[in-house]
């Protein structure tokens, strides 16, 4: 669930604009499969570990959009049919504990085996994203003061990463990125989590008129 809080100031009888904060917790269960080995030539030292890590970590996502909606031929703002754009910053932090969140499948230093990884970087992370806001709704107004609206949205980049994984499905996994390591698994897999949660949204959204 996604809680998302609003203002809205109508600039015209079809035109709105508007700022909304977004806030949602979940969870990446750890599913992408590590398989890394790197050797190093100066030391002589060989790293090698595979395996899915145990366990899982936080996400905690606060998005912000200043978007625009229009309504129909039909309608006067804010009350009617609509479609909405505009431009979102999604920041995430991500939180793991190593107790939880650790790989000891197959790990591999200088031919000494066994060895438990728990450093996935720092136990805190935070990242920013851009993406663009796109939607279509209807809203009705009670007692010429309370505001029902009710729609659906989606954020476009989610919406084509997620077609170009479909269609790359079976690719190498650092064909686009850099390869998935423990220190960068983090980095590397919240964005799949984060584009899920916002690929498509249905919406409803109770408001009271100000002015």
């Amino acid at each position: 669930m996604i809680h998302e809080g609003s203002l809205e100031f109508a600039m015209s009888s079809k035109w709105m604009m508007n700022f909304s904060a977004r806030y949602y917790k979940t969870v990446y269960d750890n599913a992408e499969y590590l398989d890394y080995n790197t050797y190093d030539p100066l030391s002589g030292d060989r790293y090698s570990y595979s395996g899915q890590p145990a366990g899982y970590y936080d996400i905690t996502g606060l998005s912000y959009t200043l978007y625009f909606r229009y309504f129909g031929s039909r309608y006067v703002a804010p009350w009617g049919r609509y479609v909405m754009f505009g431009p979102v910053l999604n920041t995430v932090k991500t939180s793991y504990n190593p107790t939880v969140m650790y790989l000891k499948d197959d790990y591999n230093y200088n031919n000494v085996s066994n060895t438990i990884i728990k450093d996935f970087g720092d136990f805190e992370q935070k990242y920013n994203g851009f993406n663009i806001m796109l939607g279509w709704g209807r809203s009705r107004i009670i007692g010429n003061r309370i505001v029902i609206d009710y729609g659906c949205n989606t954020q476009i980049l989610s919406v084509i990463m997620g077609a170009l994984n479909v269609v790359l499905d079976g690719a190498p996994d650092d064909l686009f990125r850099e390869k998935t390591t423990n220190l960068n698994y983090i980095e590397n897999t919240h964005k799949t989590r984060v584009r899920g949660i916002n690929r498509f949204n249905v919406f409803l959204k109770v408001g009271v008129l100000l002015f």
